[in-house]
């Protein structure tokens, strides 16, 4: 498929396309704005690489600037109208391939050769009208000012279908606009980008076939974790054979791939893995984790596990089917500083742990995903850390009170208590400095000594009378340790995380994330 970055380029896999979807040859593209709040871009700032160096370390600062650098075409959206011509759709749909067609495009590229869009997005157009709009072998690239009488699109511009948010009636108020402005519009008046034939619609591409390890593995998700914590981490013996990554300009053209890639955020019906790493958008992770356990794989999870009751339930009964085979990526279970500081508070089997953190999240765009209401809150999408660390901490006792509130600047703070006595407390907010992205302070109290923590790797204990212990360790230090660790368990076939463990740290995520929800 051809995509327009800094030029028109083929090479591309073709935009997966969901039930309920219409796949439509391009032949005329309006991209009428430019979307600059949908993905989080940081600035460019030597000063901040520095700090990151310092705080990292080289080979970190160097990854993190190669994945963000291969994003450049990823974050260039646009809002666009276009029209073309049907060539899939389910079978029981009203438009027929070959059908010519309009359509609003609410979160795509400047230009791509096709593109898949939900049903309701899309409407028919006489065929006089797309030859006054079209050129042959060629897709007409319009450009210009947009009347300003015309309906606001702002409901529209970036709407995603994994986000959870309806938008039928905006898409009613806009088709029939699309359609009256391309009706003024001619040929001539365009950009031609070269099309003599049709590109093959291709949404998978196979890998070299050759075994280079012990274990084959997929990765559902390709975005910046997975590209620098993921993939750099994991032990060689377990090899990715296939990314799935539901956005084409991720994965670049043919001549920068590495393995099988796949635009489907799901399993195909032929696959099978011995280890799945599941880094999706979060309402994704269960059933991902599910459809893998249940084929008997060994699944490593990003936060959160779950995104809702019915997940956890679902999650729990192919973990209790398959015990051992599930590894949450929690990655605070793995520093080392926590075996320091259990050592340092004396801590007994089940002694309660008292537990208090602020956690800085990085500011985010407006349109960004975890703002979607399939995202849920910043309980679930970074919360969840320093709670399952609690649980985690206390041995896995189990909750017996808690309460959320949320304060007028939008912070939210969390207090709960465990049946072993162990209180926690939680700051979560995203006022302050960004300057090297999410940050945290804890601090643990037990008999008589206190443990702090900062950004995960200056370590401080100290009893009532002297400095018990100092030490420091890179901050990405528990991520690489925590895949070297998973992935020799898994070559070892030694178990993974219990369903309780499971269930303990999933509900009480849950159960405050409920009380995030307006009443």
């Amino acid at each position: 498929m051809y995509v327009l970055g800094r030029r028109w380029q083929d090479g591309y896999l073709d935009y997966h396309r969901l039930a309920g979807e219409v796949r439509i040859q391009v032949r005329a593209w309006w991209p009428l704005e430019q979307l600059g709040d949908v993905f989080f871009e940081p600035p460019r700032s030597l000063r901040r690489l520095w700090g990151y160096w310092r705080s990292d370390g080289l080979r970190e600062v160097a990854l993190k600037v190669h994945s963000r650098l291969r994003e450049r075409l990823r974050n260039r959206r646009f809002f666009c109208l276009g029209a073309g011509t049907v060539c899939e759709t389910d079978p029981d749909s009203d438009l027929v391939l070959g059908a010519p067609v309009a359509f609003v495009a609410p979160c795509h590229p400047e230009c791509v050769e096709r593109v898949c869009l939900p049903r309701s997005f899309v409407t028919a157009i006489a065929p006089e009208l797309l030859a006054r709009v079209c050129r042959p072998e060629a897709i007409c690239l319009y450009s210009g000012a947009v009347p300003s009488a015309g309906p606001s699109w702002d409901d529209l511009a970036g709407w995603s279908p994994f986000s959870g948010t309806p938008v039928t009636d905006a898409v009613r108020r806009v088709l029939p606009w699309v359609v009256a402005h391309l009706g003024r519009r001619e040929a001539r008046d365009a950009r031609p980008l070269a099309l003599p034939n049709p590109t093959p619609i291709q949404e998978r591409a196979a890998d070299s076939g050759v075994p280079r390890g012990e274990l084959r593995a997929v990765l559902f998700g390709l975005g910046n974790y997975a590209k620098t914590i993921i993939i750099p981490k994991i032990d060689p013996r377990i090899q990715i054979q296939c990314v799935h990554e539901i956005e084409p300009t991720q994965m670049g053209t043919g001549r920068r791939r590495t393995w099988g890639y796949d635009t489907s955020g799901s399993f195909r019906a032929d696959e099978r893995y011995d280890v799945a790493f599941i880094a999706g958008y979060h309402h994704t992770h269960a059933p991902l984790a599910v459809h893998a356990l249940r084929q008997g794989a060994w699944v490593v999870v990003e936060k959160p596990l779950v995104t809702t009751r019915t997940q956890l339930d679902d999650l729990l009964a192919a973990l209790r089917l398959h015990p051992g085979k599930l590894y949450a990526g929690f990655q605070m279970r793995y520093n080392p500083l926590w075996r320091l500081a259990r050592k340092d508070l004396a801590l007994a089997p089940g002694a309660p742990v008292h537990y208090h953190c602020i956690v800085f999240e990085t500011p985010l765009v407006r349109r960004h995903w975890y703002h979607w209401p399939n995202s849920c809150s910043r309980i679930v999408s970074n919360g969840c850390h320093w709670l399952d660390h609690f649980l985690f901490m206390n041995d896995w006792s189990k909750p017996e009170r808690w309460r959320l509130t949320r304060a007028r600047n939008g912070d939210i703070h969390v207090s709960l208590e465990l049946d072993n006595g162990a209180a926690f407390s939680m700051s979560l907010t995203d006022h302050g400095s960004p300057r090297l992205g999410v940050d945290d302070h804890v601090e643990l109290r037990a008999n008589g000594v206190t443990v702090r923590v900062h950004r995960s790797g200056s370590y401080v204990a100290e009893d009532g009378y002297r400095i018990l212990r100092r030490a420091r360790l890179k901050r990405l230090a528990s991520h690489r340790r925590m895949y070297q660790t998973i992935s020799q368990r898994i070559l070892n076939g030694q178990p993974g995380d219990s369903p309780e463990s499971v269930e303990q740290s999933g509900a009480l995520m849950l159960a405050l994330e409920e009380c995030c929800r307006p009443s």
